[in-house]
This record gives structure tokens, sequence and C-alpha cells, in this order.
């Protein structure tokens, strides 16, 4: 019999499952064709025994985002969006084709997956990338800028010149076409 140094679990002569301590691999498998499932219940400990080094979140979905402002509403073609979720990490892609409908004011996206995290100092927001098509005034710059201890966020328009940013202006949108939105965004949730 070969003796192994390390954690074994399901260990047998011809299955070879086991914690090698000279390579620091767990092997789950046989021979070269390692592989498997590792299941955890509590969470795992990443670069120490910290409370900051535990990740005991892990999680992938869809969810539906909508466009609203002033009281409004769009009307849809299509909405949807992935998430992934690695601890407090909120990873966000999303395709919104919409119609103006009835929003007026500035245009936000809500239907957030998690509750974005209440940031400080209170100007700290986390933004995301986007693409807006289909105006009816062409717009540069446009940002997702999640809003703090909520679901939801507001478009911002303009950002990058020399006066401060503002909400994107409902004035932009088109009345009759449809518009197509996409973008990424990441943010933490408490």
């Amino acid at each position: 019999n070969v003796i192994y140094a390390g954690f074994r679990v399901g260990y047998n002569a011809t299955s070879n499952n086991y914690y090698d301590a000279d390579t620091h691999h767990f092997r789950l498998g046989t021979g070269s064709s390692a592989g498997g499932n590792l299941y955890v219940g509590g969470g795992v400990y990443l670069g120490g025994t910290a409370a900051a080094n535990k990740l005991d979140d892990y999680d992938e979905g869809t969810w539906t985002p909508s466009v609203a402002g002033g009281g409004g509403v769009a009307t849809y073609t299509s909405n949807f969006g992935h998430y992934t979720k690695i601890g407090r990490q909120v990873t966000l892609q999303y395709f919104i084709a919409f119609q103006k409908n009835t929003i007026s004011s500035t245009v936000q996206m809500g239907g957030l997956p998690f509750t974005v995290a209440s940031y400080s100092p209170a100007t700290n927001y986390p933004q995301g990338c986007v693409m807006l098509d289909g105006l009816a005034i062409a717009t540069n710059n446009i940002v997702f800028q999640c809003a703090n201890g909520t679901t939801a966020g507001d478009l911002i328009g303009g950002n990058g010149g020399t006066t401060s940013h503002a909400g994107l202006s409902a004035a932009v949108l088109s009345s009759t076409g449809t518009m197509n939105f996409r973008g990424i965004s990441i943010y933490f949730t408490s």
C-alpha cells in the first residue's frame, strides 16, 4: 500500500481521492481525471480566517429591469437581465427595448435584483456602462448610477462636461420609436 500524507475523503486504494500535502492539491476523482463537486454549507475562507475573508454566497439568475420617470412608465418590447452575485458584489447585464409611453422628468431604471448598499459618503454612487439607441436627441456619455439603499437608479447624461452632471431628461427619448437600452453595472449589496 502507498501511504499519502494529508486529509483524505472517501479514500481507498483504487479511487486515489486525497489531499496531497506536497502539492497542496485536493483531488476529487480517480487518477489523472480529477473532477467532481465540493459542497460547503457554511462558507470558504480565502486568504485568511477573518470575517472579511469568508465567501459565503454565490448566486446566478435573471431579473426584470424596468424604465420609468416622473411617475410614468415605459411600454416594453423586451426587457431582461442576468446577474452574478459573489459575496456582496453584484454584476448585472441587461437589455431593454421600450417605448417612452408616459415617462416624464428624468429617466430611471428599477427592478435591480438586490438592494444597493448605502455608501459613505453619500456621494459615492456605483456607476454602470450603458448604450441607449433610438433617441430623439443625440446624447453622449450616458451612465447608469445606482441609488444608495434602493433597487433602482438614474440614467445620468452630460457627465464629463464643464458643469455638473444631471439626470437624463425624458425629452431626449423618442416619442414614437422603440429605443434599445443595454448595459453592465457592478455594485455592492448590504
